[in-house]
C-alpha cells in the first residue's frame, strides 16, 4: 500500500502543478490535457485500491461496485458522508476521461483540475490517516 499511496501523492502533485492554468490554455494544449487526464486516472485508481485494501483489512462488507467502496467506508464511520459522496462522483468521472472528447468534456476536466481537486487532496489526507500504520506514520 505504501507504493500505491506514493503514486496517489505523485499524481496529485502533478495535478496541482497545473491547477492554475486558464481554460483557454487548457483547451489549446493537448499535451497538458493528456498529463491531466492520466494523472486523474492514476489518482482515482489509487483511491479505489486504497479503499479496497481498507475494506478488506477491516473485514467490512464487500461492495458491489468501486463507487460503493466509499459508502462502505462511510457506514463504518471511516469517511465523512460528503467525502464518500464526492469520491463516488470521482469514480464516475472516468466516463468524462474516455475516448470521444467534446469541448464540454474538456471544460469539465478543467473545472475538476481548478476547482474540485481539493476533494482528492482531502481523500489522500483521510486515507493517509486510515493507513498510518501501514504507511509508517
Amino acid at each position: 500500500m505504501v507504493a500505491r499511496f506514493a503514486r496517489l501523492e505523485q499524481a496529485l502533485r502533478r495535478l496541482r502543478a497545473h491547477a492554475s492554468v486558464g481554460l483557454d490554455g487548457f483547451l489549446h494544449d493537448a499535451d497538458l490535457r493528456d498529463i491531466v487526464d492520466r494523472n486523474f486516472q492514476i489518482a482515482v485508481e489509487a483511491l479505489i485500491d486504497l479503499a479496497n485494501y481498507v475494506v478488506a483489512s477491516r473485514g467490512l462488507p464487500k461492495p458491489e461496485t468501486s463507487a460503493d467502496l466509499f459508502d462502505v467506508l462511510h457506514r463504518a464511520a471511516l469517511l465523512p458522508e460528503w467525502l464518500a459522496r464526492a469520491l463516488r462522483g470521482w469514480v464516475g468521472f472516468g466516463n468524462v476521461l474516455v475516448p470521444q472528447y467534446t469541448q464540454i468534456a474538456y471544460q469539465l476536466v478543467h473545472k475538476a483540475l481548478t476547482v474540485d481537486l481539493k476533494e482528492l487532496d482531502e481523500a489522500a489526507r483521510a486515507f493517509g490517516e486510515l493507513l498510518a500504520d501501514e504507511l509508517g506514520g
